[in-house]
């Protein structure tokens, strides 16, 4: 069990490269995914009135989005929040 007066890891990466790297995986996603085409196509299965089981497809596919965005901000801020909030202190 650590002592409250030993120094915490902290990691030799700053946020701004954690940043850089993610966004070298979501530009070129959000290029693939605007040259496909696929929010147009994902807005027209939303607003479809004749099958409601693409409707419900649908409308999972963009929780799951989402929730994807909301797990890629938590990964470039995660450096930043462990830092300021002393986790193991509270262990």
């Amino acid at each position: 069990m650590p002592s409250s007066t030993s120094t915490l890891n902290t990691h030799p990466r700053s946020w701004i490269t954690n940043v850089i790297r993610q966004l070298k995986l979501i530009v070129p996603g959000a290029m693939i995914t605007y040259y496909l085409g696929t929010l147009d196509k994902l807005v027209r299965v939303l607003q479809s009135e004749d099958d409601a089981f693409h409707r419900c497809g649908g409308i999972m596919n963009s929780f799951m989005s989402y929730r994807l965005v909301h797990i890629v901000f938590f990964v470039l801020v995660y450096h930043e929040i462990s830092c300021l909030v002393k986790w193991r202190l509270w262990l």
